[in-house]
């Protein structure tokens, strides 16, 4: 196979990829299931459970709980996480 073949291959397997991942995020959703976030360390996953069910408040005090900050901080940074969690 050449290089333009491989590309073409590659590429098309991306799309079969990304309309999959479209698909279970969809029945996901519909089930009202989470899946876990593999990236998300242990000790942040209530916050980030919490953020994921839309309750933004409580998710900045766990966060402020859990890494000792301020709650500025706390906010900074779990509006930060939803921007990029919405961004998906």
């Amino acid at each position: 196979m050449d290089d333009r073949a491989l590309y073409s291959r590659f590429e098309s397997l991306a799309q079969s990829i990304a309309r999959v991942e479209r698909k279970v995020d969809f029945i996901l959703k519909e089930l009202k299931l989470e899946y876990p976030d593999d990236n998300v360390p242990p000790e942040l996953e209530k916050a980030h459970r919490l953020l994921g069910q839309g309750k933004k408040d409580e998710a900045v005090e766990e966060y402020q709980k859990v890494k000792n900050v301020s709650a500025s901080e706390a906010r900074a940074i779990v509006e930060a996480l939803d921007i990029k969690r919405l961004r998906g």
